[in-house]
């Protein structure tokens, strides 16, 4: 075990929150971090404590665990809630992976506000998963391995035991008589993590018995580098990127002198802001080649995540897919016309500005090709192609500006403008158009 002190110290940094829960599978671990906390909680003022135990149901004895986990928390007085989750694995995806995601959205779902996820992973947890994940093409944040603590959702992860050695809580897990159940899948050399514990690092140990300290050390100084990378790309980042009716986007004037690793690093920063799942490695390239370097007039969109990048006018914009949007007749200015789940036109009454009154019921339709119009103030008709572009309209939303016509004649173009003929004058009440777009995935 960590020094009584150094435990103790971490525990204390997180006195304060509202409540502390611990991810009890009833192994090793987790048996030995329940008892450490109960000890501590009952010789310090500290918050309630309640045990959350994940029921997989992947294995025969999986009732019996539940149960022996909540004869346990009995026993010591500690309130144990058995969260049963249904484990399917989905395309390409192993069933492990499949379980811990079942198993960190029941987690996240007890929790609330500034609380407490107590977690026992361990040193050679740390190891294994380094390892996992160098063997897998990693970068430098994933070499840092897990971190001592982490955000799940608004609360926080902490890991109080991720620099002790699985040897230490056995060692303390026999002085204190403790209990706990072993799960057979570990023993399956099937699984490529069981196959490091078992069949690697042994051989490692035996060679460098100190392996485990020293990647551990690895661990923290690829986190500090990640943290430095980290706060230098957000200091890039804040003035390139913004948000309009459009969507977010990234300013991308000037970024053809710098070198390519920093535009992909920029690239997947700015993702992350957006809380978009990250990139293959190829995928990233290829962005950085095709958008980021395209020409400065140059324009296009590129399907994402369930949601799309466009490059438009030197900004690269995050937006959803546009649905196609419904026509109609909007026979209310005060109410609004839904055009799709997405977007929808309202109105507000003014007056010497907007359509006039009297133009109402208007016809929505959408651009079928050689429309054109006067907007008012200007001396002559243009094609609302033409338009468009002089309004910057995003070429992904051209094809969805909603067109308001009486009968068959343009009235107005979105809320971009009204023809010259049906703008209110000084004297005259309009309605004011607004065409609203939602930008969020």
């Amino acid at each position: 075990m960590p020094s009584d002190d150094a435990f103790e110290q971490r525990l204390h940094a997180r006195i304060h929150a509202p409540h502390w829960w611990l991810a009890f599978s009833g192994g090793l671990d987790s048996m030995v971090l329940l008892h450490r906390l109960v000890t501590f909680c009952r010789e310090h003022t500290s918050p309630r404590l309640t045990a959350l135990h994940v029921h997989h149901g992947l294995q025969a004895d999986a009732d019996q665990w539940a149960a022996f986990c909540q004869q346990v928390c009995a026993n010591l007085g500690v309130e144990c809630r058995v969260l049963s989750v249904t484990v399917q694995a989905g395309s390409g995806q192993s069933i492990e992976m499949a379980a811990r995601e079942a198993r960190y959205a029941a987690l996240e779902a007890c929790l609330n506000h500034g609380e407490v996820l107590w977690m026992a992973h361990h040193q050679d947890d740390q190891a294994e998963t380094m390892l996992m994940r160098l063997l897998r093409g990693a970068g430098p944040a994933g070499l840092a391995g897990m971190p001592v603590e982490r955000p799940l959702g608004e609360a926080r992860v902490v890991r109080p035991l991720l620099d002790t050695p699985r040897q230490v809580l056995e060692v303390y897990a026999r002085a204190h008589a403790l209990e706990w159940v072993d799960d057979p899948s570990n023993d399956s050399l099937q699984m490529d993590r069981n196959f490091l514990r078992h069949e690697i690092l042994p051989r490692l140990a035996e060679r460098w018995p100190a392996y485990r300290q020293g990647m551990t050390r690895s661990a923290h100084w690829l986190r500090e580098q990640a943290s430095v990378e980290h706060e230098a790309l957000h200091a890039l980042l804040t003035p390139r990127m913004g948000q309009d009716r459009y969507g977010c986007f990234l300013v991308l004037d000037g970024l053809e002198r710098w070198s390519g690793a920093l535009r992909q690093a920029l690239l997947r920063q700015w993702l992350q802001v957006l809380h978009w799942p990250m990139p293959s490695a190829a995928r990233l390239a290829s962005l950085d080649q095709d958008v980021l370097l395209s020409r400065p007039d140059a324009h296009g969109t590129w399907a994402m995540n369930d949601g799309v990048l466009s490059r438009f006018q030197q900004r690269l914009y995050r937006h959803p897919a546009i649905l196609p949007p419904a026509e109609g007749v909007w026979a209310e200015p005060a109410h609004a016309f839904v055009m799709n789940a997405d977007m929808r036109l309202h109105a507000s009454a003014g007056t010497g500005a907007g359509c006039l009154c009297a133009d109402f019921p208007l016809q929505v339709r959408y651009r079928q090709g050689g429309e054109r119009c006067r907007p008012a103030g200007r001396g002559h008709s243009q094609t609302l192609k033409h338009l468009m572009q002089e309004y910057a309209v995003p070429p992904w939303l051209r094809d969805a500006v909603p067109l308001l016509y009486a009968g068959d004649t343009l009235v107005a173009v979105g809320d971009y403008w009204v023809c010259a003929e049906y703008e209110a004058a000084e004297n005259q009440t309009g309605w004011k158009i607004h065409w609203e777009i939602a930008v969020a995935n």
